[in-house]
């Protein structure tokens, strides 16, 4: 059997609420959650976008390495999917025959 703990919210006891009713509420979350230099904002949905993006970085790297994905599978689809989109050699040879042949069709 385990307790349950109930925290304090992050307020500010340095202050007092009718002086400063911001700071009361949140200088103390303000305080031990600086923004990092890369955010232009910071706070939970930041971290859980990052979390997930990483969450989903991982999955599309494993379907892309996954050579025993059964052909037609979902996996093996998003692998393909995935490597082709990371492909930046072939997307460039692409652009440049489609530019090419733009251009001949033009003249």
């Amino acid at each position: 059997m385990s307790l349950c703990t109930v925290s304090m919210p992050p307020i500010s006891i340095t202050v007092a609420n009718l002086d400063d009713f911001y700071e009361f509420a949140v200088g103390s979350w303000l305080k031990n959650n600086p923004i990092p230099a890369e955010y232009p904002m910071w706070g939970s949905f930041v971290t859980l976008a990052d979390k997930n993006e990483q969450a989903l970085h991982i999955t599309l790297e494993a379907a892309e390495t996954n050579k025993t994905a059964a052909t037609g599978s979902n996996e093996q689809k998003i692998g393909d999917f995935y490597a082709s989109c990371m492909d930046t050699k072939e997307i460039d040879v692409q652009n440049a025959t489609m530019r090419t042949t733009t251009a001949a069709s033009a003249r």
